[in-house]
């Protein structure tokens, strides 16, 4: 699916504390002292798991999104929606694309554990164009769409059997919009409908039903 973003894409060093307790005189005898306590081994998180900060969810995510696209104009639609991996496969951050009805310009809300920021460009500077009413009422609701952890552990087999370049390094749910907007026809070149797409760090991509995770053909993305 095409897209009018670019897609580019921090493992945390652990430590361990170790306490040492200096016995004197005037401790309490070895039967008195409580028993130390075992350690404990955290499961590990999924792949595609948000990070400390992030929304917990798709649904939240798009909520998060929402309030501010709702701030900016009624009646706006989500038509794209990224997420970026950082080296442990966590989300880095989200990027959300909005379109207003008739409107000349998108927002774009970015999500970090950092905050939330906009920008609003304008669709002419992408060689695209404002979608009519009629138009943004056919982008569909981002209703049924897989979890992202589903859909990147879905596309590890299939970036391997592509060939592709390094893991997993972002996810990219799109419908198309606006950029199959005919302006001329007033009518969509190629009715807009959700995709998935996981990229790799390095070259290559899987291309996956957006609500089964299933490959869409074999699946290879270039």
């Amino acid at each position: 699916m095409m897209s009018w973003r670019t897609v580019t894409a921090r493992c945390l060093p652990m430590s361990l504390l170790v306490a040492v307790c200096l016995m004197t005189a005037a401790c309490d005898p070895p039967s008195s002292a409580p028993p130390s306590e075992q350690p404990t081994t955290a499961a590990p998180e999924p792949l595609g798991a948000p990070r400390d900060g992030m929304p917990g969810t798709l649904e939240e995510l798009l909520a998060q999104g929402g309030e501010v696209a709702r701030s900016w104009q009624s009646g706006a639609r989500v038509s794209e929606l990224f997420i970026e991996l950082d080296e442990g496969r966590d989300w880095a951050g989200a990027q959300l694309t909005y379109l207003g009805p008739g409107a000349d310009r998108m927002l774009v809300v970015t999500i970090t554990p950092e905050g939330t920021g906009q920008e609003r460009p304008t669709l002419a500077t992408l060689g695209l164009s404002a979608v009519s009413p009629e138009g943004l009422g056919e982008v569909p609701a981002p209703d049924g769409l897989a979890e992202p952890d589903a859909l990147i552990e879905a596309a590890a087999g299939v970036l391997e059997s592509c060939g592709a370049s390094g893991g997993p390094s972002g996810l990219l749910y799109a419908t198309g919009a606006p950029i199959s907007w005919d302006a001329g026809a007033g009518a969509w070149s190629a009715p807009p409908v959700w995709t998935a797409t996981v990229f790799a760090s390095g070259a290559g991509g899987a291309a996956l039903d957006p609500s089964s995770g299933a490959p869409v053909g074999d699946g290879c993305v270039d």
